[in-house]
């Protein structure tokens, strides 16, 4: 079964106010801020979008990407995102290189949360976040958090973790092979690869680059509620 206009709404952010393709009825940020990965800009532009859908009574909003692809039909999202899910970064196993970022990053920001170091984490950009967790974060200034570099990664989770909110990792986005990466890799999405992803209990997967007609047809038994 597909959603309905009365269940879901759509907000876009994209490079221009005037994109070549968005869903129906969605709104379109009409000022779009210049984005780039890994900046703060990705944040702020999510801040736009999530004001927004908070303004006009959105119990729920997920950030996506036009790149992913959902792995349950709507209604099983839309009751698993009434609450916050985030994946985030595995605390153990994680290599030199990640260890030493994470406290570099960690010791810029932990003094604007008012954080020890030990209780930060590390998320992946793609999300979704209550109503209510969103209302925490609101008297919350993006627009001065000291890291620039993967602020998008660091802002969300941290921040609720700052207003009291115990955040436990959920599988929201399948991205890398590797768990302790939250950035993604590109797949094609065959069918072991997306049994892997159903199996594991991901809602979404991404950068999918292809798509196998077998998983093609899965997928859309998925959505229908078949299987």
């Amino acid at each position: 079964m597909a959603a309905s206009s009365e269940d879901v709404r759509c907000y876009v952010h994209a490079k221009t106010s005037q994109p070549d393709a968005f869903p129906v009825d969605a709104w379109v940020d009409a000022e779009p801020i210049p984005t780039a990965w890994g900046s703060l800009s990705l944040v702020l532009a999510t801040r736009r979008l999530f004001e927004k859908a908070w303004q006009d009574g959105c119990t729920s909003m997920l950030l996506l990407s036009g790149d992913m692809l959902p792995l349950q039909s709507f209604q099983v999202i839309e009751r698993s995102c009434r609450q916050t899910q985030m994946s985030l970064q595995p605390c153990t196993g994680l290599n030199d290189r990640q260890r030493r970022a994470n406290d570099q990053r960690y010791s810029t920001i932990a003094p604007w949360f008012g954080l020890a170091k030990a209780a930060l984490r590390k998320q992946n950009m793609f999300f979704a976040m209550s109503s209510a967790d969103y209302a925490l974060l609101r008297d919350l200034d993006p627009s001065d958090f000291p890291l620039k570099k993967l602020a998008d990664e660091y802002f969300w989770v941290n921040g609720l973790i700052s207003r009291g909110r115990f955040v436990s990792p959920r599988r929201f986005v399948y991205c890398n092979f590797d768990p302790t990466c939250t950035q993604a890799a590109s797949f094609n999405l065959d069918e072991a690869l997306l049994e892997h992803c159903c199996q594991g209990g991901y809602i979404f997967v991404r950068k999918v680059t292809s798509l196998d007609p077998q998983a093609d047809a899965r997928l859309r038994q998925m959505y229908a509620g078949i299987g």
